[in-house]
This record gives structure tokens, sequence and C-alpha cells, in this order.
């Protein structure tokens, strides 16, 4: 996963393409097989662990409209540009993050429905 981290934040709009991600990891690593099948295996694993984990977030359609760009939320970025690499701490900073902006959009929308009037319901008189 660090290398997946790493080849996100190396560019300089910190999001890249799943290929692109293939390609840094390739190059930066001599661990990974180059055979055929071994390839598709880590490949199927770098698709799994950026669906999987909350702080991988995808951000817009690669123009070629084949896949997405992906990139690292932005509450981790410091952390992981710092290779503090605790998926725990991670996954709970995002999670913390989310929980603030639902409670916030919900006092929002508290605060724009609690000023309008009652609708008035007229009775017929018999």
């Amino acid at each position: 996963m660090p290398l997946i981290i790493r080849a996100i934040l190396s560019s300089t709009e910190q999001r890249q393409s799943l290929s692109e991600i293939f390609r840094y990891i390739e190059a930066h690593s001599a661990d990974y097989a180059q055979s055929d099948s071994e390839r598709t295996r880590w490949h199927n694993n770098v698709r799994h662990t950026l669906s999987h984990y909350e702080f991988f977030v995808k951000c817009g359609r690669v123009p070629t409209g084949r896949g997405n760009y992906w990139t690292v939320h932005p509450v981790c970025r410091a952390a992981f540009a710092a290779d503090d690499f605790c998926i725990k701490r991670a996954r709970h900073a995002v999670q913390m993050h989310e929980k603030r902006v639902i409670v916030a959009t919900a006092a929002s929308q508290r605060r724009t429905t609690a000023y309008r009037a009652p609708a008035l319901r007229f009775t017929a008189l018999n």
C-alpha cells in the first residue's frame, strides 16, 4: 500500500490513473515479477486496495473515458507525505472527517428549516 500512496503523491496534481499507478510500481519496485500471471495478480491486488480503503478517493474520469483518477483523501495527505502509513489512524481520520461533515450538514439543514413559517390550513365551518 505505501507504493500506491507514493505513486499518487508523486504526481504534481496528486492524482493518478490506475495505469499510471501500475507504471510507477513497476518502475520503483523490483519485487513485482513481469510474468503475465503474476502481473495480473498484483494488478488485481492494487484494484482491490484502491476500492477497499476509504482514504483512496476517485476524483474524476480519465480524458480517454476509460477509468478514473485516484487520489488520497486530503485529511491523510500530510501523514502519508511524512511516511506515516498507519492504516488504522488514516481510516479513523477519514471517518471522523466524514462524521463532522454529516453533522455540519444536518445542523445547516435544521437552521434553514427552523425559520419556515407554518403552513396555514383553513377548515370548512359547518
